[in-house]
C-alpha cells in the first residue's frame, strides 16, 4: 500500500549493493595506463571516489525518509541477508565517515564545464554540512559549510546579461551553458520530465504533479521586506486575496505560475469550467497554482515533452550558505557578521533588500528569518520535506486545510483539501513489508 516509501528502499539499495561491488572489486579491473591525472588523482582513483560518495548519498537519503537504516558496506551474502537497523549514531558515523574518505580522492573543480553532474570535494563537504542540518549536530553542520566556502569556488550565480533575472536563470538553460558556479551538484539531464509533470494538461499533454498552496505564496515576502504578518488585517486580507506578484519578493514570480498568466507561449488558466485546466480536473492543478521554476520556453519548443537538457540542481551554493547561517544562529552566535553578509547576498541576487537588522537581531527572529527564506528560496528542490521533518513542525503546517488561489466565482480561497498528520508515525516512511515480512530482524518504524 505504501508504493512510493517501497520504491524507493528498492532502488536505492540497490543502487548500494552495485556500489559494494564495485568498491570490492574495481583494483582488481585491468585497465590502461592513465596518462591524464586530473587535479593530480589518477582517474581509477576518481571513480571509486565518486562510487564512495554516491553509496554515502544514498545511504544519506534513506536515513532522511526511514530513519536509522541497516548500513550496507559490502556485498551481503544469503547468510547475512537479515540485516539488523542500525543505530543513528551508527548510521550518522558511516555517512560522515564515507563522505570525508571519498573528498580526498576527489578534484575541487569539475574537469570539464559540464560536468558539475559529478562529485567533487566540495559536493561532498556540502553533504556533510547536511547530514548533520538534519540531526541537529550544528558545529559540525557549520564547520562542513565552512569549507564549501573556504574552497573559493563557488558563488551566487548573477546574470551577466540580465541580473533581475538570476535567481530564475540559475534553474534554466541559459545557467547551464553558462556554466554556473552556484551549481555544487547536479543531476545531468534531470529535468527531462519537468514539462510534463508540471503543464497543465491542455500544454504538452501535462499533469499539473505539483500544485502550489496558499500557504506558500503567503510565506513571500513583500518588496520592502515586510511579512504579510506585520500588515493591518485589512492589508493582509488584501495580499492574501489578491496574491499577485506585484510589490512581493521577485522569487514568487519566478516560482509560480498565476492563473491566467501567460508563459512559456501559452495562458495558464484553471478558471475555465469544462475546459480541461480546470481547477481540480484530472491532471490539472489542484489549487489554481502551477510551478514555474523549472518550466522554460526552450524545452516546451522541443518534439518531446521528455527531452529537457536541463539539470536538476541537487545541491547549491545558496543551500550551503543557509546551512552556515542557520547553524551559526543555532548556535547563538548571533555576532557573527556572516550571517547577514550571507542572507543578503541571496536576498539581494532575487531583488529583496537587506535584513532589517533592528527587526531581526535576536535568535528567534533570526530563525524564523531563516527558515522563511529556506523556504521561498529553495522551494520545489525537494528541501521542504527534510526541513520539516528536522524542524519537528509537521503537526503545525502539515495538518489542517489546504488552500490553493482565489476563486473569481466566489472571492475565497480555493479549498484543495484537509489534511491529517500524526506526529507518532509520519515523521518517517513504513519499512516496506516486503523486507519486514522476509526479514524477521527488520523492525517497522511505530504506527505502521
Amino acid at each position: 500500500t505504501h508504493t512510493h516509501p517501497t520504491t524507493i528502499w528498492t532502488m536505492r539499495y540497490k543502487t548500494i549493493r552495485r556500489c559494494s561491488r564495485y568498491l570490492e572489486n574495481w583494483h582488481r579491473a585491468v585497465v590502461f595506463p592513465d596518462t591524464t591525472p586530473w587535479e593530480g588523482i589518477q582517474t581509477v582513483d576518481r571513480w571509486e571516489a565518486e562510487i564512495r560518495a554516491l553509496r554515502a548519498y544514498y545511504h544519506l537519503e534513506l536515513f532522511m525518509n526511514f530513519g536509522p537504516i541497516p548500513i550496507v558496506d559490502h556485498t551481503v551474502t544469503v547468510a547475512e541477508q537479515h540485516l539488523k537497523r542500525n543505530t543513528q549514531e551508527e548510521v550518522v558515523k558511516f555517512i560522515a565517515d564515507e563522505f570525508e574518505l571519498a573528498s580526498r580522492n576527489l578534484p575541487v573543480n569539475p574537469q570539464t564545464s559540464e560536468e558539475r553532474w559529478r562529485w567533487t570535494k566540495g559536493a561532498c563537504y556540502a553533504y556533510l554540512s547536511y547530514l548533520y542540518m538534519f540531526v541537529g549536530d550544528w558545529a559540525n553542520a557549520k564547520y562542513w559549510a565552512e569549507q564549501v566556502i573556504g574552497l573559493g569556488k563557488y558563488d551566487i550565480y548573477v546574470s551577466p546579461t540580465n541580473p533581475a533575472e538570476s535567481y530564475s536563470e540559475q534553474f534554466l538553460q541559459e545557467a547551464y551553458t553558462n556554466n554556473t558556479k552556484e551549481s555544487i551538484l547536479t543531476r545531468n539531464r534531470g529535468c527531462h520530465q519537468a514539462c510534463m509533470r508540471l503543464a497543465p494538461p491542455s500544454i504538452r499533454n501535462g499533469t499539473s504533479g505539483v500544485s502550489p498552496s496558499a500557504a506558500l505564496i503567503d510565506a513571500y515576502e513583500l518588496s520592502d521586506g515586510r511579512t504579510l504578518d506585520e500588515l493591518t488585517p485589512a492589508q493582509k486580507q488584501h495580499y492574501h486575496l489578491n496574491p499577485t506578484p506585484a510589490d512581493r519578493d521577485p522569487r514568487l514570480e519566478m516560482t509560480i505560475v498565476f492563473p491566467g498568466e501567460s508563459h512559456a507561449g501559452y495562458t495558464w488558466n484553471p478558471w475555465i469550467k469544462g475546459n480541461t485546466d480546470y481547477v481540480g480536473s484530472r491532471n490539472s492543478t489542484a489549487t489554481g497554482y502551477w510551478v514555474k521554476k523549472w518550466v522554460n520556453q526552450a524545452d516546451m519548443s522541443l518534439a518531446s515533452t521528455t527531452s529537457s537538457t536541463l539539470p536538476f540542481q541537487l545541491m547549491r551554493y545558496s543551500v550551503v550558505l543557509l546551512n552556515y547561517v542557520e547553524a551559526a544562529v543555532e548556535l547563538g552566535q548571533l555576532t557573527d557578521p556572516n550571517i547577514y553578509a550571507y542572507l543578503n547576498k541571496i536576498r539581494n541576487r532575487a531583488g529583496m533588500p537587506d535584513v532589517d537588522e533592528s527587526k531581526y537581531n535576536t535568535q528567534e527572529s533570526l530563525r524564523e528569518l531563516v527558515r522563511r527564506e529556506r523556504r521561498v528560496e529553495l522551494a520545489f528542490e525537494g528541501h521542504r520535506l527534510i526541513d520539516i521533518r528536522r524542524w519537528r513542525i509537521a503537526e503545525e503546517v502539515m495538518n489542517g486545510p489546504v488552500y490553493g488561489a482565489p476563486d473569481p466565482d466566489t472571492g475565497e480561497l480555493h479549498y484543495v483539501e484537509e489534511r491529517r498528520f500524526n506526529p507518532d508515525r509520519d515523521y518517517v516512511w513504513p519499512i516496506p513489508n516486503t523486507e519486514v515480512q522476509s526479514n524477521d530482524n527488520m523492525e517497522q518504524n511505530p504506527g505502521y
